[in-house]
């Protein structure tokens, strides 16, 4: 049995109250048709003149006949007058802006402003909430707290504080997940909905601010970085440089080999400075969900090209297996990345004769089992959550990269995807890359909301899974399908 809607309206002649506290779908009134107090008058001044017909035909004195007709028409127009002073003070059937509600009114005005507005009641309830509140804090509800988009104790402070009829404190509030970021909430003083029903609202401005408050942090950390990293290869080539100036000038045969690694030492600093400008480039927009979609199937197959000679130059085969075509809310170049530094890392710690194997695979929903499905590891492998997967029941893809590598020991697990840690000490410096691809990796799967998945184990190999959730959003309003979910609330846009 389906429960009773929950509908709220004006407390007008014709209007049905019905309440439920599971649901929160506040219809538009429908009033009961009234005169207005012009069409009122107008109507009396034609009663007033059909009267004083009858009363000539009737014969009836002429100054006894206006005076009746006066006295008729002052009544109409006290009373009018009355009529009119009182629905203007108890607001009631109050129609701004080309009849809409109060309710309407402010859910279209917050609709159309630059800025996420989010409506809440007297108890913290989200009642609306426009586009660009819905994508910034993930709004998929309403009827739901407002706490549970945004987790913060103080929030139900400023709620009693603005219900009171003040106007708090701005309230900045740190996220964590899916991605870390800073959203500044300004709320306003309680307002009363003009609708009769006494409600009142408090309108909630949500700014993010995640690039004011990490930016200064990221340009920080990122010259540390670079000067750190770059220390190494600046020393080397100025130790040949005086090498080459002194013992070795009339040496062809040691110029040459100095040349060659002096090559090598610029190569290594122009991949390491590309790699950092590519990190800072995705965490200044991690916090910021991509709108359009990517092709996995497409990003695989382009890694996999340009992985190509290295495979054959290491005698390493690539296995490519995939299900079907899979369109995924995401930035087509970035997946590309995100798949080209994982197939490499693969074949580079690959020995001679062995096989990459990555496969790309479609799941209807979410369960415990999907990562590591098509994996070729032990179960009893250690495994890591770098980022936590979507466990929405919607279809996802799954990208498993399997190398036959040395594999590590599960204490490695815990820094994988930190900036410049590298596991594979047994290679050669210019195998071992710069130790930022994983980071990138990391911070590429979060920007998608992508889960990011590793187990290994010494001796058998390391795997890495992708898990991306389907594209099942609608694309003019970035609000996910009505009726997905266990909420028994409904879509955003469905309040008013």
């Amino acid at each position: 049995m389906n429960p009773p809607t929950a509908k709220i309206s004006a407390t007008q002649p014709g209007i049905e109250i019905r309440n439920d506290a599971r649901n929160l779908d506040l219809a538009e009134p429908v009033a009961a048709p009234q005169m207005r107090g012009s069409e009122l008058i107008v109507v009396s001044l034609f009663a007033g003149m059909a009267l004083l017909a009858l009363m000539v035909l009737s014969r009836v004195p002429v100054l006894l006949g206006l005076g009746v007709i006066a006295a008729y028409l002052a009544a109409v127009l006290t009373y009018a007058r009355m009529a009119i002073s009182r629905r203007e003070a108890s607001g009631g059937g109050a129609l701004p802006l080309n009849g809409l509600s109060g309710a309407k009114f402010t859910a279209t005005l917050s609709d159309n402003l630059p800025q996420a507005v989010v409506v809440l009641d007297s108890k913290g309830r989200v009642l609306h909430a426009n586009p660009l509140a819905q994508n910034l804090i993930e709004i998929d509800r309403i009827g739901r707290p407002f706490g549970v988009y945004l987790r913060d104790p103080e929030i139900s402070d400023r709620l009693a504080e603005a219900l009171a009829g003040y106007t708090p404190e701005p309230l900045m509030v740190h996220r964590e997940v899916p991605t870390e970021s800073y959203i500044s909430c300004l709320f306003s003083a309680a307002t009363k909905i003009e609708d009769g029903s006494g409600r009142v609202i408090v309108l909630v401005v949500l700014n993010d601010v995640t690039e004011l408050v990490l930016g200064g942090q990221r340009r920080a950390d990122f010259l540390a970085n670079a000067s750190h990293e770059l220390k190494t290869p600046i020393a080397s080539m100025l130790g040949y440089i005086e090498t080459l100036r002194g013992h070795a000038k009339d040496d062809p045969e040691a110029q040459a080999r100095f040349l060659g690694i002096m090559a090598g030492q610029a190569e290594r600093m122009q991949r390491l400075i590309s790699d950092l400008l590519s990190l800072r480039r995705i965490e200044q927009s991690e916090h910021i969900a991509p709108t359009e979609t990517a092709d996995l199937d497409l990003s695989v197959r382009a890694a996999i090209e340009s992985v190509a000679p290295l495979a054959d130059r290491r005698g390493v085969k690539l296995k490519y297996k995939r299900k079907k075509r899979s369109i995924v809310p995401g930035h087509q170049d970035e997946t590309i990345q995100l798949c080209l530094n994982l197939i490499e890392n693969a074949t580079k710690l690959s020995p001679e004769g062995a096989t990459v194997r990555i496969t790309l695979s479609h799941f209807d929903e979410w369960k415990p089992s999907v990562p590591f499905a098509d994996g070729y590891l032990p179960e009893s492998a250690p495994t890591r959550t770098i980022n936590p997967p979507s466990t929405v029941p919607l279809p996802l893809y799954t990208i498993t990269i399997s190398d036959e590598g040395p594999g590590f020991s599960a204490a490695h697990l815990p820094r994988v995807g930190e900036r410049f840690y590298r596991v594979a000490g047994d290679l050669s410096s210019k195998e071992k890359g710069t130790g930022l691809g994983l980071a990138i990796v990391k911070h590429i799967a979060r920007r998608h909301r992508a889960g990011l998945m590793v187990r290994s184990a010494p001796g058998d190999g390391t795997e890495f899974c992708i898990i991306y959730r389907a594209r099942e959003v609608d694309d003019a309003r970035g609000v996910p399908i009505e009726g997905l979910g266990t909420d028994t609330g409904k879509s955003p846009d469905k309040l008013f």
